[in-house]
């Protein structure tokens, strides 16, 4: 069931005050739909303590009365921390497979550039450790893969997710794509947005000032400019200044952003064919002789790899529409530029991780929202050790005003050493009574609470089991170590698994649409050359015939493709993107799982069945370079290394390694230094 009412039809492009309304009818629209959902008031509560925001209130005394302990154990920044290091503690073990030979060498080329490209542009940290420092608080998080054309390169950025707005989400939560649409909302800096661009700089306005970042609708400028809106009938007074961006910029000048993409549905009504996206004079064409008029101007041809020709009665958005703006200017209205949104289930550039799904819930359940109170719980209690320790250093004492002056009592400090009291004998005497014993179940309490909190975050004692030893355990085997993990956190693979999937598809297809030769040679070396560069469409990962119908029962292509030509780039990407498979094994993202892959690889190896090149991979070893020119297959790699008159060296005397286990460091037995046993 859709939820919200934002419009469905779409407004045309050009209409530049229809589409200002409806960016902010579906902003407004689902910021609502998001306030609404479970767990959207202890995000802010949970950054705040993971920040130690609350911490500072406290040492300022606003939170407690003087003379009172401020004493604070964040527990759950150490949780927070932890659960994102044992969730990027991930090694790449998903590849590019192809069931069509012809394809496997543009399958292994794209898993080579996927290992690349994450290493590169540290997406580890910039996207995916970003991504799930908001899962735990937040319960959900997102990946941004956008082209960026300056650095030539695809960036990854993980907005707040209280700042990706779903449009209309329908089905399942799990997944952005379920909905009609995304507003990704962003702060800029008025000058650098006037930067980006300066075809708009004169429309874009500041939406908060620059003293104290607030917005401007507090401030009588704000109002000022709200009542003109007002009056000029503007529809986004109420929808655009409803909220701001959550990941702010601080006090300075800023304007609000919101890269909007749609899934329209519009359609060529005209009777002749219409070109969306931008175009050129084709640069090939010659002008022939005597020709004038209207025939003597250059054809258009699209000016980059996203841009194309509308056919009358077809789909003039068929990935998508992606529209940019802000509350006073539409900054562009273009069709989507990506190729993956072209069919299948994927439309966005966003990936949505949500740690722990619920049913209906669109933030999932956040591992540290139940946190909160025991945190709580946590400083109060040992703010009662640390008053009753202030008491047992500096002790009451007990008098009265015919034994002593009260500017005399203030003046006492009892934690002084060789403390001197001069009494009044006429009244009672000072008395120090003794401090009652701090109550023994406090601190096994917070030994509970510690124990509570992570038992709840859901983190694995795996790493610790393992550290109490000096070597690893004799009956060490995957299952073992799977064993090892919590339920929780092998559920939270199973979900980064689904989300890498999806992540694996857009980068991929990016890698397709805007690597050129010159970088793919710079990443992979001669082998990320292929014959597809040198094609009918040079310069692109994609043979120029991949369709079935293309080819005979012999694999030979058919003369009726052969004088079509090939199909547009994007339609035959496609039919290559059906077939390739993005594999990944369920439970391998985690490296509990590597030592199993490992052991099985170096069996292989000694079998005869794996390549070293293979081998040297998967035990990240560098050093050994890439198979020689030719070699795609493990049957060719095995080929190559025999004719080199590598292999397996022949085992020692003794019974043969079985290779169940990891090798172990142990004493030799004899005296000092230590020996490596195999099983």
């Amino acid at each position: 069931m859709a939820v919200g009412a934002s419009p469905i039809k779409f407004p045309k492009q050009g209409s530049t005050m229809e589409i200002l309304q409806y960016g902010g009818l579906c902003l407004d629209d689902g910021q609502k739909f998001l306030e609404r959902q479970t767990g959207w008031d202890l995000i802010q509560p949970c950054i705040d303590r993971v920040c130690s925001i609350k911490t500072k209130t406290m040492l300022a005394e606003l939170d407690r009365p003087s003379g009172l302990a401020t004493t604070s154990s964040n527990r759950m920044r150490k949780i927070l921390l932890e659960g994102v290091a044992q969730m990027t503690d991930i090694k790449p073990f998903f590849e590019i497979k192809a069931f069509n030979q012809a394809l496997e060498q543009t399958a292994d080329n794209f898993s080579k550039l996927t290992t690349s490209w994450y290493t590169r542009v540290s997406c580890d940290q910039i996207g995916l450790a970003q991504c799930l420092r908001y899962s735990w608080v937040a319960g959900c998080g997102y990946v941004w893969l956008e082209w960026d054309p300056e650095r030539e390169e695809i960036m990854p950025k993980a907005p707040d997710p209280r700042d990706v707005i779903p449009i209309r989400p329908d089905g399942e939560f799990l997944s952005i794509q379920n909905s009609r649409g995304v507003i990704i909302r962003e702060e800029y800096t008025l000058s650098h947005a006037r930067i980006l661009w300066p075809d708009k700089a004169g429309q874009l306005l500041a939406d908060h000032d620059a003293l104290d970042g607030t917005a401007l609708e507090s401030t009588r400028a704000g109002r000022i400019l709200a009542a003109i809106n007002v009056k000029a009938g503007s529809p986004l007074d109420d929808a655009l200044f409803a909220s701001r961006p959550k990941a702010s910029i601080g006090a300075q000048p800023a304007v609000y952003v919101y890269t909007m993409y749609v899934m329209d549905q519009e359609k060529n009504t005209d009777s002749n064919s219409i070109q969306m996206g931008e175009f050129k004079d084709d640069p090939t064409w010659e002008k022939p002789e005597g020709i004038i008029g209207l025939f003597s101007k250059a054809p258009q041809v699209p000016a980059n790899n996203w841009s194309y020709t509308v056919k009358p009665g077809d789909k003039k958005y068929p990935r998508g529409r992606r529209i940019i703006f802000s509350r006073t200017a539409i900054l562009e209205d273009i069709p989507n530029p990506y190729w993956f949104a072209a069919g299948g289930q994927i439309h966005f550039p966003l990936v949505k991780l949500t740690l722990d799904p619920f049913p209906a819930k669109w933030f999932g359940l956040g591992p540290m929202w139940d946190l909160l109170p025991l945190q709580e719980s946590l400083d109060w209690n040992l703010r009662v050790i640390d008053d009753h320790t202030a008491q047992v250093a500096q002790p009451p004492i007990i008098t009265n005003s015919m034994a002593m002056g009260k500017k005399a009592l203030e003046a006492i400090n009892t934690r002084r050493a060789g403390l001197k009291i001069l009494g009044n004998p006429m009244g009672e005497l000072p008395n120090m009574p003794g401090v009652p014993a701090l109550e023994a179940f406090i601190p096994q309490h917070i030994d509970w609470i510690k124990a509570e909190m992570e038992d709840l975050a859901g983190l694995s004692d795996l790493g610790k089991s393992l550290l109490s030893l000096n070597q690893m355990p004799d009956n060490e085997t995957v299952e073992r170590m799977m064993e090892a993990k919590t339920f929780v956190l092998q559920g939270r693979s199973r979900s980064i698994e689904c989300f890498m999937r999806e992540f694996a598809t857009i980068l991929i297809s990016m890698f397709a649409q805007f690597y050129t030769v010159r970088q793919r040679y710079q990443i992979l070396g001669p082998s990320g050359s292929q014959p597809e560069d040198f094609d009918f469409d040079p310069n692109n990962l994609i043979p120029d015939f991949v369709h079935a119908e293309d080819f005979d029962g012999e694999g030979n292509l058919t003369q009726t493709a052969h004088d079509r030509g090939p199909l547009p780039v994007f339609d035959r990407f496609k039919e290559v993107q059906r077939q390739l498979v993005f594999n990944i094994a369920p439970g391998s993202l985690l490296n509990a799982s590597s030592t199993t892959r490992k052991l099985l690889y170096f069996k292989g190896f000694m079998m005869g069945i794996i390549s070293i090149w293979t081998l040297a991979k998967v035990l990240d070893i560098g050093g050994y370079g890439e198979p020689p020119a030719g070699c795609v297959t493990e049957i060719d790699k095995l080929a190559a290394q025999r004719s080199m008159g590598l292999g397996p060296q022949p085992q020692g005397p003794g019974a043969p390694s079985s290779f169940q286990a990891m090798p172990q460091m142990a004493n030799n037995g004899t005296g000092p230094g230590s020996t490596m046993r195999t099983s």
